[in-house]
């Protein structure tokens, strides 16, 4: 077997079986997007998954002798770029000359930390066409230094080609290569994304640099068209929407839903209470389109962050989470149950004190005792973030510049009011009163 393009996807630092949130344990849709337009540009293309199964470095080297590529690309999140730093050396040891190529939300915002691993290419932001012109040029032996996006270097010196912009029109995309990948083996085989980009600037945030924030949306009819094309091709009917916000446009988010009342799919998706406070019958609707699961990205239950972050007040929000967490159904051409209901907090805000993070716990409890499910993390310093770039200005100390440790309930940073360890003592000891509210059925 020999391919243009192997597509590498290295091991992202979470269990699959750790949270039962879409990350976790879905096939990696940006890289399959990617593999999907270089496909239709005529090159030939396969992808080795390293969370499905997991394989060392030897079994990676191993396999790519098998494939035979010439040209290996990694989609590297900021977790996983340690795993990709040690897979340099062995493959080019094994495969001297041999082109490697990262992108992904790490080696946008950090190229050169890729760079000075070994990586000789760096595509920087969307990548379905960069890659593909960067792929034909090595390939044909042409310049590559005028492509937008492209980093690269040449001897001592990092050559950056024009900036890459933001693509507008997500309807003429391919869908996602998914039979390159095993989809029986992810928990959220049926990932989609209707919209790309975020109006909104969250610090802590770092998908703007890649993404934009031009919100863009793909046509309903597109998007129902996908999801019927899975339920042919593989049998899919439930579905996860990766969309950062399905509610931005809260009446884009009707029309889809409307669309969907025909079918018989069951779907969750992720947004904020913002856009849904005064569009209750949004949510109904939603529901009834099949809607089984909504996480909300609450991030904080003080009342003082919630107005500085997001304009709310905890009444307000428990209007929103206490009506969703209400809806069962009967069926009605959907299995019958009710929506899951999931609010998100993060501990460890710039200005988080011990007040507001007990306040944050109560709120928690609060919505355990009506329904809803929680979950919460530590704040995190993601390369490309405000917190990242300017923590002086959030009065933030970055303590762990180890990007393997930026998971979800790790303490990396202390703010101005509470240490990294006090954060973390926060954490764990507000996350067992809400995790034994599950245990004992009690609050």
């Amino acid at each position: 077997m020999s391919v243009d393009i192997l597509f590498i996807y290295p091991p992202t630092g979470w269990s699959p079986k750790a949270m039962n949130i879409a990350e976790n344990d879905a096939p990696p849709i940006g890289l399959l997007y990617v593999a999907a337009a270089a496909r239709r540009g005529g090159l030939s293309v396969a992808v080795l998954d390293l969370n499905h199964p997991t394989l060392t470095a030897s079994e990676t080297v191993d396999a790519i002798s098998r494939m035979a590529p010439r040209i290996i690309a990694f989609s590297v999140l900021t977790t996983a770029s340690a795993s990709v730093k040690r897979l340099v050396a062995p493959i080019k040891s094994a495969f001297p000359g041999l082109p490697l190529v990262a992108g992904g939300i790490h080696a946008t915002v950090l190229p050169e930390d890729l760079l000075k691993a070994g990586i000789d290419f760096v595509v920087r932001g969307e990548g379905e066409e960069r890659f593909y012109e960067l792929a034909r040029a090595i390939i044909d032996g042409k310049p590559v230094d005028k492509i937008p996006g492209v980093v690269f270097r040449d001897g001592s010196a990092v050559v950056a080609g024009p900036r890459n912009v933001a693509i507008r029109d997500l309807d003429a995309l391919a869908y996602p290569a998914r039979d390159l990948v095993p989809l029986g083996d992810y928990g959220q085989a049926g990932a989609i994304c209707g919209s790309r980009g975020c109006p909104y600037s969250c610090s802590f945030c770092s998908s703007v640099l890649s993404q934009g924030h031009l919100y863009r949306t793909r046509a309903t009819a597109k998007v129902v068209e996908e999801m019927d094309s899975m339920h042919a091709e593989f049998g899919t009917t439930r579905f996860q929407f990766f969309d950062d916000n399905f509610t931005a446009d809260v009446e884009r988010a009707a029309a889809l839903s409307k669309a969907l009342l025909s079918r018989s799919y069951v779907w969750a998706c992720q947004t904020t209470v913002m856009e849904l406070a005064g569009r209750l019958d949004v949510l109904d609707l939603m529901f009834e389109a099949g809607c089984r699961e909504v996480y909300f990205g609450l991030e904080t239950g003080s009342r003082r962050l919630m107005q500085q972050y997001k304009g709310l007040n905890p009444e307000r929000a428990l209007v929103v989470l206490t009506h969703a967490a209400s809806r069962v159904s009967n069926g009605n051409g959907h299995p019958a149950s009710r929506l899951q209901t999931v609010a998100g907090f993060i501990l460890g805000h710039p200005e988080d004190d011990e007040q507001s993070i007990e306040e944050t716990v109560q709120f928690a409890l609060t919505l355990r005792s009506m329904g809803v499910d929680t979950m919460m993390s530590i704040m995190q310093p993601y390369p490309g973030s405000l917190l990242h770039r300017t923590p002086a200005r959030y009065g933030v100390t970055i303590e762990n510049t180890s990007f393997e440790d930026y998971l979800y309930p790790k303490a990396n940073l202390s703010t101005r009011h509470l240490s990294r360890e006090r954060i973390r003592d926060l954490y764990a000891g507000g996350l067992l009163r809400i995790m034994r509210t599950y245990e004992t059925g009690v609050v």
